[in-house]
């Protein structure tokens, strides 16, 4: 049986806790459940709540988050419980609710230039590094999974539904983002399963195109970004993450290295262009200057 659709103003509560809830929309849905804005009646706080059949996965995200909440990029966890409607009975967990939008949709609203895509990326990086060290893999890293606080800020990772132990097989992907699919690799959680994907997603801000296993292969992806107008240095870093076993705080310390060379290459640039402009002002006044010179010379 499918998960219920819970409508607009429809108050739950909590089977063993009692908290109770107003719902105010549906933010999104997934294979093994939904998540809901709703409204905390006793304070008006807002939270999402995110609802399934599958007792074992809420529990297993739940213990996966409260693992991690001192890692300030994960989202927080408020409250686990049952809940009772039409005589089923479903389980939660409420969620901190970030308000703003995930990364997929802040992309296609406005272009990033190749710096601003690395430095978002090396935040992501270190937000992984943090993961990495305890042990795990996230698995299913995507844009849509990663949000941007519109109050705070920040980067925030709201879904840990694919996260694995290094070593364990990897259950939860998304197949334009998994090595497996693309003949790069397997499917065991390790750092350089999740830095696959981070490359991955490095690639296709740039370029600005969605990529399927099913269509191309990963020689037609290295293909067209040799064919844009990015650093050498930056095309070799991206073909060693599609292609070589890599470690977080390795490749966190390359990716800074390149980020911090085209910040400097941009700003040098910039000064360039500033440079020539300065210049045709001076050049134009100067003409204007000796126009005006001549003019007043035949006056006399």
């Amino acid at each position: 049986m499918g998960i219920i659709e819970l409508q607009t103003y429809q108050q739950i509560k909590g089977k063993w806790k009692g908290t109770q809830y107003e719902v105010v929309k549906k933010l999104g849905e997934g294979g093994l459940g939904k998540v809901y804005l709703v409204k905390r009646i006793k304070t008006n706080q807002y939270f999402a709540l995110k609802i399934t059949k599958d007792n074992i996965s809420i529990n297993r995200e739940y213990n996966l988050i409260n693992k991690f909440k001192n890692i300030e990029m994960v989202i927080n966890a408020l409250e686990i419980d049952d809940l009772e409607i039409e005589n089923e009975i479903y389980y939660y967990i409420c969620l901190e609710y970030i308000d703003g939008m995930n990364l997929q949709e802040y992309v296609k609203r406005r272009f990033l230039s190749v710096d601003a895509i690395l430095g978002l990326v090396l935040v992501i990086v270190e937000g992984l590094n943090k993961i990495h060290s305890l042990g795990y893999v996230l698995g299913d890293l995507k844009l849509e999974n990663i949000m941007l606080d519109k109050r705070f800020k920040q980067l925030r990772i709201i879904d840990l539904g694919g996260v694995a132990k290094k070593g364990e097989f990897i259950n939860e992907y998304t197949p334009g983002y998994d090595r497996s699919k693309w003949n790069c690799g397997n499917r065991v959680a390790s750092e350089s399963y999740d830095l696959f994907i981070v490359t991955m997603i490095i690639i296709r801000l740039i370029i600005r195109e969605e990529f399927n296993p099913r269509l191309q292969n990963i020689n037609d992806i290295i293909k067209k970004m040799n064919s844009i107008d990015i650093s050498k240095e930056l095309k070799e870093f991206l073909i060693a993450g599609l292609k070589e076993e890599q470690q977080s705080n390795f490749f966190a310390k390359g990716l800074r290295k390149i980020y911090n060379r085209e910040k400097l290459s941009k700003r040098n640039n910039m000064i360039e262009k500033l440079d020539a402009r300065i210049n045709v002002i001076f050049l134009c006044s100067v003409s204007l200057l000796i126009t005006t010179t001549i003019f007043i010379l035949l006056k006399l």
